[in-house]
């Protein structure tokens, strides 16, 4: 069976159309309304997938407990791998597969591969045949039309934002642009500033959740993270070059949103209390119940040292009473002067007068 995504790429470049004609009401026909387009159209998939990205996050919290136990698992059972295997299958059964925390990112990939076949798609073909002639508007014919007629491809080809056609980029020579009437000082600018400001959210998204997980002790997370926090800027930045504006636009919009979606939900959900870790380690969590408090993301206070325990009170003095009304402890509280009573002082000074 042959799998293709053409009738995603369809679907794409029509909602973008559809879109537009609704947008082009309230500002204008222009570039910056197809821009708005593809920015809408982004954002409604990304909004899609909030309650998937929550997911994510309770995933990735619910893997720092699992750390301990798997480190565990891995020393007990390392010469038996089909009873770790079992014990891990138990374990991801009792805390959750945490391979599902990567769905938010499995499902955004094929809108990027759309948007980035679409909006490369429309770019014009610079050496035509007689039949892409007999077809061209005024010189121009899409490498893809993505299921529209030549006609919307080429509106959406010649749609600028600052001098910068929409299916350019960084690199397209200049019988590209002339083609599309799109300024060559104009297309270099706008795809160096959306590459650059691509490359700090996505940096800054990366050390958003370092910050927020602290310092792995496991030097192999630690290089994980390192090549996240760095590899994804970079590889990001090189892709960039070759990433039409259209194609632009959407890591704009996406790491914009991820940036402040993820701020927004991960200070609603603190991180998992670590035991006997410093600041700024993640250290050794302490496992706990599913459903418990580090589980849920419960809001849990520290406070430092032990907890006092209130002191007992004082044993009650028991009395012993004799015949004798003036041989009675007088167990009432002294007064002032630390003297207990006025009969009792008298009746000392009486016998000691009676002796003499």
């Amino acid at each position: 069976m042959h799998f293709t995504l053409g009738p995603l790429y369809n679907f794409v470049a029509r909602a973008i159309v559809v879109i537009h004609s609704g947008l082009k009401h309230v500002t204008g026909e222009n570039g910056y309304t197809w821009a708005l387009s593809i920015i809408i159209l982004v954002a409604a998939v990304r909004l899609l997938l909030v309650p998937l990205f929550v997911r994510q996050i309770k995933m990735q919290r619910t893997m720092q407990i699992m750390q301990p136990k798997i480190k565990e698992l891995k020393e007990k059972h390392k010469n038996d791998k089909q009873k770790l295997n079992e014990e891990m299958i138990k374990l991801q059964k009792e805390h959750g597969n945490p391979l599902l925390g990567c769905l938010p990112l499995v499902l955004q990939f094929p809108l990027f591969i759309s948007l980035y076949r679409v909006m490369n798609g429309f770019s014009p073909k610079t050496a035509l045949t007689a039949d892409n002639k007999l077809h061209a508007i005024n010189g121009y014919y899409p490498l893809h039309t993505n299921g529209l007629s030549i006609a919307q491809a080429d509106q959406i080809a010649h749609a600028k934002i600052f001098g910068a056609s929409l299916a350019t980029s960084l690199l397209s020579d200049s019988k590209t642009l002339r083609i599309v009437g799109g300024d060559f000082l104009g297309t270099r600018v706008v795809a160096i500033v959306l590459i650059v400001i691509m490359v700090v959210t996505i940096y800054l998204t990366q050390k958003q959740i370092m910050g927020r997980n602290g310092a792995p002790t496991d030097p192999t997370q630690a290089m994980t993270q390192k090549l996240m926090l760095y590899g994804s800027p970079v590889g990001l930045a090189i892709f960039g070059l070759h990433y039409s504006i259209g194609g632009l636009l959407y890591w704009f919009t996406t790491n914009l949103w991820s940036l402040a979606q993820q701020f927004i939900v991960i200070r609603r959900m603190p991180p998992v209390v670590v035991a006997g870790a410093t600041p700024g380690q993640s250290g050794t969590p302490s496992l706990s119940k599913p459903g418990g408090p580090a589980a849920a993301g419960g809001r849990i206070k520290l406070t430092k040292g032990a907890p006092k325990v209130p002191e007992p009170p004082p044993p009650t003095r028991l009395v012993q009473q004799r015949p004798d009304s003036d041989s009675v402890s007088d167990s009432r509280p002294k007064g002032p002067g630390g003297q207990r009573g006025a009969s009792s002082s008298r009746k000392k000074k009486n016998r000691r007068g009676g002796r003499r």
